[in-house]
């Protein structure tokens, strides 16, 4: 039994029970297209004591935190320990602790700051 292309690809869409239609959601101004496995999201990232700030716009709200602090350690190319900080609105801090929470359930927004923190030495206690 033969397919059309578009009979293939909703065939293959199926089979990964996913929707080859993007899902829309209406907002008080604008349509906006939601993915099933999440929104885009823009990270801005400071490593400590840095004024320069690194954007990262390839994360969706459905990653972990524990994927990101992978991705930007790969990306920065750091081999030792990190700690990611959210930087809130009156510039306190909050450590995220939990690696398998998504970027949504960390109350990570689009072009959220995050705070990168590394640990001086391998194995070692202090952190800057």
């Amino acid at each position: 039994m033969s397919f059309s292309p578009w009979g293939k690809l909703l065939n293959m869409y199926s089979k990964m029970k996913k929707s080859p239609v993007p899902k829309l959601y209406s907002t008080e101004n604008a349509q906006e297209v939601l993915k099933e496995d999440g929104q885009r999201i823009r990270l801005i990232v400071y490593r400590y004591n840095e004024k320069n700030p690194m954007v990262f716009s390839h994360f969706r709200t459905t990653d972990s935190v524990g994927f990101v602090e992978m991705e930007i350690k790969k990306m920065l190319d750091v081999h030792h320990d990190v700690r990611l900080w959210k930087k809130g609105l009156n510039d306190e801090t909050s450590l995220l602790q939990r690696s398998d929470s998504t970027l949504k359930d960390a109350g990570i927004l689009h072009e959220q700051v995050l705070l990168l923190e590394e640990k001086t030495i391998h194995g070692s206690k202090s952190w800057h």
